[in-house]
This record gives structure tokens, C-alpha cells and sequence, in this order.
């Protein structure tokens, strides 16, 4: 009698159970095929080991890579590529040549098909030296140009900062949507970029990983981004009163390092956001 109950709660139950099953892989498929239409994009901000790398993709596959991580996080780039279904990338950014920033760059050369480097403005004889063997394309960003590597998707390298490693911070604007992606901040620097006219912004990637404190308030408040973003380096953690000013400033902040992959994407008008942990 004991197991025809059995029997009958497990009949009783199991469409229920098939259900949350379809459910569960319904979930995991649409965290990979983003199935962007056309007039949108997507960018995601990939949850590796150590180092910045933010994928952008639009609705014809092509794909541009901002940043390629540290050496040591070629596996979980590889396999987030392959998540995203990324098997040739049109051109790679590089905005700082350390290697957080620029690890995998011959790597990604010699697989993905990249036929394009672009470089901070005073780092063309550097990629020279490093990419010297390659066939491929490299160009520098002057502050204040603009560029359009997708459709609809323009990029403005921002002023920086004259030291010995040459840095590049731009900002990204689709439909009305900005990003900033920023790779130092200082005091000066930041009433620079406002005095270039620089915009209000949906979402901040968060310089130096958070590292550093130097982001201020003041320029939070005039940037005043809904959403700002965290890469993960090798045994740093951002800095508390970084954190503490993005709460006070009623910032959402995600943490590649906790939320895994933050993946935005935006249509005309909108634009929605989903983290996928792998």
C-alpha cells in the first residue's frame, strides 16, 4: 500500500517536476543566445579570474572585444567566448597594455580572426613593437575622436593623463543610451572630462577595478550612472569608501567577482540587465 502511495505522489507530481526541469533550461539557454533584433546590442562585461574584458555584440554577430584579460584567464575567456557563441571578433580594444588589460592579445589574434588593434594615442609604437609579426590592422584613438566599429555604435576616446604607460578611457553612446568606460581617475582629470561636455551616464566601468579612491564623489554626482561595474583583479579587493560612495550615491554595483557575468542588453529606448554565473 506504502508504495502505490508513493507510486501516486510521484505521478501526481511529475508534471510539476518536468516543468521545473524545461523551466531550469529555458533559464540556463537564455543566458547564453542573447537573440538580439535589429536596433539592438548587447554588452557583456565577462566575470574572469583577474583582468577587464567586455564583449559587445550586435544583431550580425559581429563582435568587438574591449580589453582582453589577464594571461592566466585565457581558459575562462575561452569559454565564455564560447558561451556567446564568439568565434571571430572584428576588432580588439586595448586600453591599457598591462597585462589585466592586454593578456591574451596574441592569443585572440591567432584563433579569432582579429584584424584590428586599437590603442590609446600614444601607444602606437608599443603595439608596433609587441604585434610586429602580425597581419593585421592598428590603429590609435586621438582624445575627442569619434569612432563607429558597429552599426548605430559610436565610441569617443576621452583626454588622459601623460605617463609612461599610455592609457585610453572612452565613452560609448547607442541610441540614448552612455557608457563609460573609465580606465584612471583623478581629480583633474575627471573636471577634464566634464569640461570635454562628457554626458550623463547609464552605466560606469569602474576604473582601476576599484581599487583606488580616487573616483570622487563630486564627479559620481555629475556623471550620475545608474549602474556601475567592477572587473576582478588577482588578490585586490575594491576599496571600501569606492563602494561606500556608489551606495551613498544610490549606485546598483555589481562585482564580476560575485555576480559572475553582467550582461546588458539595449534596444532604442531601454535597457535590461542579467548577471550569468557560469
Amino acid at each position: 500500500m506504502r508504495m502505490i502511495q508513493i507510486g501516486f505522489v510521484c505521478f501526481f507530481l511529475m508534471p510539476f517536476l518536468l516543468a521545473f526541469e524545461l523551466e531550469l533550461k529555458q533559464v540556463e539557454k537564455s543566458e547564453v543566445d542573447i537573440h538580439l533584433h535589429e536596433k539592438e546590442i548587447a554588452f557583456m562585461f565577462l566575470d574572469l579570474p583577474s583582468g577587464e574584458a567586455t564583449l559587445i555584440k550586435a544583431p550580425d554577430e559581429q563582435a568587438v572585444l574591449i580589453g582582453t584579460g589577464a594571461s592566466d584567464s585565457k581558459q575562462a575567456l575561452i569559454k565564455r567566448l564560447e558561451k556567446f557563441h564568439v568565434h571571430e571578433i572584428e576588432a580588439v580594444i586595448l586600453p591599457r597594455f598591462e597585462d589585466e588589460y592586454a593578456g591574451n592579445t596574441k592569443f585572440l589574434i591567432d584563433n579569432y580572426h582579429v584584424d584590428r588593434i586599437i590603442v590609446p594615442e600614444k601607444g602606437m609604437e608599443i603595439a608596433k613593437a609587441q604585434f610586429k609579426k602580425e597581419k593585421l590592422t592598428i590603429s590609435s584613438w586621438e582624445e575627442g575622436s569619434t569612432h563607429e566599429l558597429l552599426p548605430s555604435l559610436q565610441f569617443q576616446a576621452l583626454p588622459s593623463i601623460q605617463t609612461l604607460m599610455p592609457k585610453l578611457s572612452m565613452s560609448i553612446t547607442f541610441a540614448k543610451h552612455h557608457f563609460l568606460f573609465a580606465t584612471e581617475a583623478n581629480e583633474a582629470l575627471e573636471k577634464t572630462w566634464l569640461e570635454s561636455k562628457l554626458k550623463k551616464v547609464n552605466v560606469l566601468k569602474v576604473p582601476e577595478f576599484g581599487v583606488k579612491k580616487d573616483i570622487s564623489q563630486q564627479f559620481l554626482d555629475e556623471i550620475d550612472p545608474q549602474v556601475a561595474i567592477m572587473f576582478a583583479k588577482e588578490n585586490s579587493v575594491p576599496h571600501s569608501q569606492v563602494i561606500e560612495r556608489m551606495q551613498e550615491t544610490w549606485i546598483d554595483t555589481y562585482q564580476t567577482k560575485q555576480n559572475g557575468t553582467i550582461l546588458i542588453k539595449a534596444d532604442q529606448q531601454d535597457y535590461q540587465l542579467l548577471t550569468v554565473q557560469f
